[in-house]
């Protein structure tokens, strides 16, 4: 091991998620598209702050981020 611990760090983070590493090498999947999901509901509820709650959901709504059934 290397004597840096920002080396050793990366090295455990690897050794922890190498199951998941070589998966994506294997089958090419990732989980990209509900990380972006994730962040664009993240992004609306920041620029929404202080609105009603009824507005947010208007503004998800039309953004196909939200369904109303």
């Amino acid at each position: 091991m290397s004597p840096f611990k920002a080396f050793k760090q990366e090295a455990k983070t690897i050794k922890k998620w190498e199951d998941e590493i070589l998966h994506y090498f294997i089958t090419g999947y990732t989980n990209a598209r509900t990380e972006g999901t994730n962040h664009k509901i993240k992004n609306i509820k920041r620029r929404c702050y202080g609105i009603s709650i009824a507005k947010i959901i208007d503004v998800k709504y039309k953004s196909g981020l939200y369904r109303m059934s």
